[in-house]
């Protein structure tokens, strides 16, 4: 099995960034009587959102299956790419753009994933390798 520790270390720091700016836009951080900004609502909403699908690349890591593994990143790379752009039904460009000063950064998470999905496609091709070449040989027969 592909040792994706590099990687997954890098989206627990993600993960952990992300949290605290979820706290920081929640009730709790507000002094006293103050207000709730008026973007707080949908940086709570668009935060909490970017992590909750996490779940679905550590049952595909859990499985042992690379497939499962480049089709999750392969989701995930998707739903980040429209969280960062002006996607009609993802209106969540502004969040990110507020919080990339604060070191959450989209691209960073994309770079990720693609990592964990290039080990995955050259685990995948490792293992077709031996079937393949064993088609090779029964074809010289």
């Amino acid at each position: 099995m592909t040792d994706y520790s590099i990687e997954l270390a890098q989206i627990l720091e993600y993960v952990a960034a992300t949290a605290i700016e979820i706290r920081m836009h929640s009730a709790y951080a507000r002094k006293g009587q103050l207000p709730e900004r008026p973007e707080a609502q949908y940086d709570l909403l668009w935060l909490s959102d970017s992590l909750h699908n996490f779940d679905m690349l550590g049952r595909a890591i859990g499985s042992g299956s690379a497939s499962n593994v480049i089709d999750a990143c392969d989701d995930l790379i998707g739903m980040y790419q429209r969280y960062g752009s002006n996607d009609r039904d993802y209106n969540s460009k502004a969040t990110f753009d507020r919080v990339e000063k604060k070191g959450i950064r989209l691209a960073d998470a994309i770079d990720v994933f693609q990592a964990i999905r290039a080990k995955a496609i050259a685990e995948r091709d490792l293992s077709d390798a031996p079937a393949q070449l064993d088609l090779l040989e029964s074809n010289k027969l």
